[in-house]
């Protein structure tokens, strides 16, 4: 998994040295994450973010019942939202579809976190030149997770590996 995001990022770190996108934090190099925080709720699941993360709110997102965190400038948000009407093969061809006019590269893939059959979607947001990836899971409550990263920092893209249903 990692590596096929490493390969999306360098993509997108073209792409935004090309039209002067990016939040000064993207570099050629990699460095992890190493100071983070566990955040989360039940029903939505917990997962490790960087330290520097603070809540968020994306007024466009406002309605929709995410818990939400970013960097200082909104540069890179992870977000965590739950179903419990869906599972996760389902809601990620729902996504797909919604997502497919509006993402650039759109690519899919299976993948596991924490020993969960996950499914993942990602590619670049053109008109930010950031990538975007979700990644979909059935909990064993009964409550289908959906992970959403957006951003430029090659290293946010790693988070999703420390994520749970539940604490």
């Amino acid at each position: 998994m990692k590596k096929i995001i490493t390969l999306l990022c360098c993509g997108v770190l073209l792409f935004s040295a090309a039209y002067g996108c990016g939040d000064g934090n993207s570099s050629s190099e990699y460095t992890p994450i190493t100071e983070t925080k566990r955040v989360g709720e039940p029903k939505y699941g917990f997962i490790d973010i960087p330290n520097y993360f603070d809540v968020y709110t994306d007024e466009a997102a406002a309605q929709q019942g995410l818990l939400q965190y970013s960097d200082s400038r909104g540069a890179n948000i992870i977000s965590l939202s739950y179903f419990t009407d869906t599972t996760a093969q389902d809601l990620t061809l729902a996504y797909w579809n919604s997502l497919e006019p509006q993402i650039t590269n759109l690519t899919s893939a299976i993948v596991e976190i924490n020993g969960i059959k996950t499914y993942q979607l990602y590619g670049v947001l053109p008109d930010m030149g950031k990538i975007m990836a979700l990644w979909v899971l059935d909990g064993e409550d009964g409550v289908t997770h959906c992970i959403t990263v957006e951003g430029t920092d090659r290293a946010v893209f790693d988070m999703p590996d420390t994520f749970k249903p539940t604490e």
